[in-house]
């Protein structure tokens, strides 16, 4: 930058280098690969709760309801290893949610059962790493859940019923 001087009085402004042209990445909001996720989620649990015989909702679809279902980490969703992985989410009604957030014991046991025991030794590895995502990849881990929604909602009217796995990203 340099400095240049204009008119009879002398003013000061700062002129910037010409830029060069810079390759844009693609990027994407957190919002965006939030409710990607999410949704994937949902369609892949078909908008049920995920707790075997809940006693608070009795396992219907919310699928038309005003109730909305909810996804339930079971390592805390700020550490990148796990926020967008399959295995570490499980969809539930609004108060097991609640009920298992409080009860870490219960919710332990209940994703050990949801997952098996291979599937759960490994997400517990998996979660002791350390993740960063680039731009670039949530942009990707979008389009990949976005993708894996369409796919299932395919299954879906083909007349497949229940849980359908999803893919993870990575």
């Amino acid at each position: 930058m340099h400095f240049v001087a204009i008119s009879s009085r002398i003013r000061l402004s700062l002129i910037r280098p010409s830029t060069r042209n810079r390759m844009k990445r693609k990027t994407v909001k957190m919002e965006t690969l939030n409710t990607a996720f999410r949704k994937c989620i949902h369609e892949a649990y078909d908008h049920t709760c995920a707790y075997p015989n809940c006693p608070d909702c009795g396992n219907h679809s919310f699928r038309y309801s005003d109730v909305s279902i909810e996804c339930a980490h079971f390592h805390n969703r700020h550490a990148a290893a796990g926020r967008w992985h399959p295995d570490n989410v499980a969809c539930l009604c609004h108060e097991r949610h609640a009920y298992l957030e409080t009860h870490n014991a219960e919710e332990a046991a209940f994703f050990r059962s949801h997952l098996g025991e291979t599937r759960y030794e490994w997400l517990i590895t998996r979660m002791q790493g350390l993740f960063r995502y680039k731009p670039w990849e949530r942009a990707e881990m979008s389009a990949h859940f976005h993708a894996q929604k369409k796919h299932i909602e395919k299954r879906r009217a083909k007349g497949e019923t229940g849980f359908i796995d999803v893919v993870a990203w990575d």
